[in-house]
């Protein structure tokens, strides 16, 4: 009789930030995956399934353990929406690898965020499921927070399409341009506005736009999105499928770094970006509103629920590849960021974020 497998230890990141989940989590997830197929939204029944397979609702539960439910609903919606935009559109498909056959969805898909006229979505589903997401915010978003949610999803497709048109060429882009493309197409200044929609209170332009606070929004963007990358890459591993270039393979071929080396310094960028994080936040927290508080402490619920909903995603695509390999999740955390050995955070793109002097 073989031997069962190892657990699969994933690298130790820095995460001093607590597990939480809303005690309505699989309600909400519930109703948000009916809404989805009902509304017959996804019509590839094997996309369907994976898009369903998200667990969508359960992911928003963890991120907000204490929204008003029928509006952590919308948010749940909206997730399942881009995990089907994703996986029918962006990262597969003929519109996938061609980006003036994604542009002109894109921007109706925007379009569709601004105007809620029926006409706009042509039948397509997507769009009119995007637009009925829109309007259930609209019952309590106020203009301006309407024209963040417009304004996050153009920063989303557009960078959607340069990362299409980085796969056309099959090109590897330098770390600074693919940085900038990485931080907006993880989506993150339409989540986070997504959340200050739940929350309800409009955040004030003069503090929300802030440099201070836009570093410290930016930072957790890019945790993220090395988060992402990190478990996309354990997971293609899994599958041995081939994938878009990361921050792995950036790191890689800017340095000149061996793939485990690459892995080190990506965990060690994402380590002190989320270290840079907490010093700039106890610099600045005594002059923040409570509006802004909530908001802030919003999204480091938001990196925490991303790790975990991660960890359950990694085990799924074991599953999937009949490999009954468990993962062990006491070895995911440490107290200490790791150290960086290359000059990765003083890359343009990014290098702002430490700057005191700019603040």
């Amino acid at each position: 009789m073989g031997s069962s497998p190892a657990p699969f230890i994933l690298p130790r990141v820095f995460c001093p930030f607590e597990p939480a989940v809303h005690p309505d989590a699989k309600d909400v997830d519930r109703r948000a995956a009916a809404w989805l197929v009902e509304g017959q939204y996804v019509e590839d029944q094997h996309l369907l399934a994976r898009t369903l397979a998200s667990r969508s609702g359960i992911f928003v539960s963890r991120c907000m353990p204490a929204a008003d439910p029928d509006r952590l609903e919308t948010l749940a919606r909206w997730v399942y929406w881009g995990f089907a935009l994703d996986d029918t559109y962006a990262d597969r498909g003929p519109t996938s690898t061609d980006p003036t056959a994604f542009l002109p969805l894109a921007a109706r898909l925007v379009h569709a965020t601004e105007s809620l006229d029926d006409r706009i979505a042509q039948g397509h589903p997507l769009i009119g499921a995007l637009q009925d997401i829109t309007r259930r915010f609209a019952t309590h978003a106020t203009p301006t927070q309407l024209a963040r949610w417009a304004q996050g999803h153009r920063r989303w497709m557009t960078a959607t399409a340069e990362q299409i048109a980085y796969r056309s060429r099959s090109h590897t882009p330098s770390l600074d341009d693919f940085l900038i493309t990485r931080l907006n197409s993880v989506g993150a200044a339409v989540s986070f506005t997504a959340v200050e929609l739940v929350l309800g209170p409009e955040l004030p332009g003069r503090e929300r736009d802030s440099i201070a606070v836009r570093a410290l929004v930016d930072l957790i963007a890019l945790v993220t999105a090395t988060d992402n990358d990190l478990f996309s890459w354990a997971a293609e591993a899994v599958a041995h499928n081939g994938r878009d270039p990361g921050i792995l393979d950036v790191l890689a071929a800017e340095y000149s770094l061996t793939p485990q080396q690459a892995l080190a310094e990506a965990i060690a960028l994402r380590d002190q970006a989320l270290a840079r994080y907490l010093r700039l936040r106890e610099q600045i927290d005594s002059a923040l509103s409570r509006d802004l508080h909530r908001f802030l402490d919003t999204l480091q619920h938001v990196v925490r629920a991303n790790l975990d909903w991660s960890v359950d995603m990694l085990g799924a695509r074991y599953a999937a590849e009949g490999v009954a390999a468990p993962i062990d999740r006491s070895c995911l955390w440490t107290g200490t960021p790791a150290a960086s050995t290359t000059a990765a955070s003083a890359t343009p793109a990014i290098a702002w974020m430490w700057d005191d002097r700019s603040l």
